[in-house]
């Protein structure tokens, strides 16, 4: 190999850890923002509001929006 393909390839790989670190920060603020949205809605005791099933399915919504399964 020459110095300018180890040079592309090093590039290429910085490039991919990058992104990596980026998708990981992105998961992570959504992760918080969900526990945000869970812990608000624990402090306004949402569930003595809502039925427990009403509750699941939102619980569920709110994970499916937050990890986009």
């Amino acid at each position: 190999m020459n110095d300018h393909s180890v040079t592309f390839e090093l590039l290429i790989e910085e490039q991919a850890e990058q992104l990596s670190i980026t998708e990981l920060t992105n998961l992570l603020s959504r992760t918080i923002e969900g526990l945000s949205f869970v812990l608000l809605l624990n402090d306004y005791q949402i569930n003595e509001l809502i039925s427990r099933s009403v509750l699941l399915q939102i619980s569920r919504l709110i994970i499916d929006w937050v990890f986009h399964i």
